[in-house]
C-alpha cells in the first residue's frame, strides 16, 4: 500500500538547572512517500522524508532528509 503525506516534528529547548539552553528547540515540517506490506501479522514499511520547510536553533544539526525502514507486529489477531 504506497502512502503519501506530511509529518510535523516538534522538539522543545533544552532546560538545565531550571535555565532554558538558548539556540535548542526546532520545528520541521516533512513531506513523506513511503510504502507498507502486510504479511499476516507482520507488516513492513519504507518511507523517504524530505524536510519542506523547517525552523532551527544555532545549535542544532539540520535534518533535511531521512529514510525510514520498519516492522510492526500486530499480537491480536481479529
Amino acid at each position: 500500500m504506497p502512502s503519501l503525506g506530511l509529518y510535523h516534528e516538534l522538539a522543545g529547548r533544552d532546560v538545565e538547572n531550571d535555565v532554558v539552553v538558548q539556540g535548542t528547540g526546532s520545528s520541521t515540517l516533512f513531506t513523506h512517500v513511503g510504502s507498507r506490506v502486510w504479511r499476516r501479522s507482520l507488516v513492513f514499511t519504507t518511507t523517504y522524508q524530505y524536510a519542506a520547510w523547517y525552523s532551527l536553533g544555532e545549535l542544532m544539526v539540520p535534518n533535511r532528509e531521512r529514510f525510514v525502514i520498519g516492522i510492526t507486529y500486530n499480537f491480536i489477531r481479529n
